[in-house]
């Protein structure tokens, strides 16, 4: 048994060595790095400019558009008869299921995302 723990307490040392020094190194890079940053909001970030841009409106802006574009499938969708349930911008279980309704209609896979080739489809490029 003490020959096991040996050569596993040898194989322990060099993993450390090999996997955990670089580790460290890329951690104290990344401290590093957040230091430098200080003067940058946590909420922002640098755009290519130089200026601060604001993660949270980007993430709202980004979700906005979503919930746009999912509208426009609710509505195409139940102007050809498929029920996606309320016309309210949600990707939700009778929209994907309306989705997959006319995908499989239409001969595309039955994923249920409204893909491009699903939007084309529905006149929705």
């Amino acid at each position: 048994m003490s020959v096991a723990k040996g050569c596993l307490g040898t194989f322990g040392g060099l993993v450390l060595f090999f996997i955990g020094l670089p580790l460290l190194v890329l951690f104290i890079g990344m401290v590093k790095a957040v230091d430098n940053d200080r003067d940058v909001p946590p909420a922002a970030v640098q755009s290519e400019t130089g200026s601060a841009v604001d993660l949270g409106a980007a993430v709202s802006a980004a979700k906005a558009g979503r919930m746009r574009e999912y509208k426009r499938v609710q509505q195409a969708l139940a102007a050809r008869g498929y029920d996606p349930g309320p016309v309210d911008g949600e990707l939700g279980p009778k929209t994907k299921a309306a989705i997959a309704d006319f995908q499989r209609a239409n001969w595309l896979e039955a994923t249920g995302f409204p893909d491009p080739r699903t939007r084309e489809l529905l006149g929705l490029r």
